[in-house]
């Protein structure tokens, strides 16, 4: 008799277990699954996906005064995949001193800084010698002592002009 009981006290419990399970409020969902961890996407695997920007090559066109030479941006000296933009000019106009002169950026979708309302004067060569270029993605940006509006941090830079 007693395990007749017994069997009738588990057989309550789990029928009241069971129905307090089935009546729970529809909005309470199970526990999500937590996010799988993925390595974040290269700058060259995800950079102008991302932006959907057209591929940059490995050189920029620079001019000055009507020519122009095409640059290898990993021939010219930096740190890392940063070098100074100063550097690329140079590469380019090893005798034309940067700093009197003023610098138009163009994208590989053919953005221009002019472009945006808050950009539309030209780099002087101070804010130029302040600035860096990403030598894989071709990403200019600037030195924390540089307040510029971000539309002058040109990405996929492919052209660089240089005019007196």
């Amino acid at each position: 008799m007693q395990s007749l009981r017994h069997s009738r006290l588990i057989a309550s419990a789990y029928l009241a277990a069971l129905s307090a399970f089935a009546c729970a409020p529809a909005d309470e969902q199970p526990p999500a699954k937590a996010p799988v961890a993925t390595d974040p996407p290269t700058k060259e695997e995800g950079h102008h996906h991302e932006l959907h920007l057209p591929p940059v090559g490995p050189t920029v066109h620079v001019t000055l005064d009507g020519k122009s030479v095409d640059v290898p941006l990993a021939s010219v000296p930096h740190e890392g995949s940063s070098a100074p933009l100063a550097e690329l000019w140079k590469a380019a106009w090893p005798t034309q001193d940067p700093t009197a002169l003023h610098f138009d950026l163009t994208g590989s979708d053919g953005f221009h800084p002019a472009a945006r309302r808050p950009c539309t004067r030209l780099l002087t060569g101070a804010e130029v010698i302040a600035a860096h270029i990403d030598i894989v993605s071709h990403d200019v940006s600037f030195d924390s002592s540089v307040q510029l509006p971000g539309c002058y941090r040109v990405k996929a830079v492919v052209s660089m002009d240089g005019t007196r």
